[in-house]
């Protein structure tokens, strides 16, 4: 069973996307579960999503302990994953470097 990392959930369905429209994809209700290495976990989701030309994400920020899951998706309950996701948006929110090469920029 291949782990649930961005490419095994991903990748199949963004190219097959990308071969009918050049159009922004935007990942809806995605999130990383509660668990030992969360940080590393929202970090390649954030680079992945930077390589794969992704528009952004519609985090699945949800309480599930009553639901088949039972898991607590939030990320307001640890630091860890809170700044973690805060420097994946800041990653993705910064403006793209100057390729310009005239004298003075």
């Amino acid at each position: 069973m291949p782990s649930d990392n961005f490419v095994n959930v991903f990748a199949d369905t963004i190219a097959e996307v990308r071969a009918l429209t050049v159009r922004p994809i935007l990942l809806s209700e995605t999130a990383v579960g509660p668990k030992a290495g969360q940080l590393l976990e929202i970090e390649n989701l954030f680079s992945e999503m930077a390589a794969y030309k992704t528009l952004g994400l519609v985090w699945f920020d949800f309480d599930q302990h009553g639901g088949i899951y039972a898991q607590d998706w939030r990320i307001e309950d640890s630091q860890q994953a809170e700044y973690s996701f805060r420097l994946g948006v800041q990653d993705e929110l910064a403006p793209a470097p100057s390729t310009s090469t005239s004298p003075g920029s």
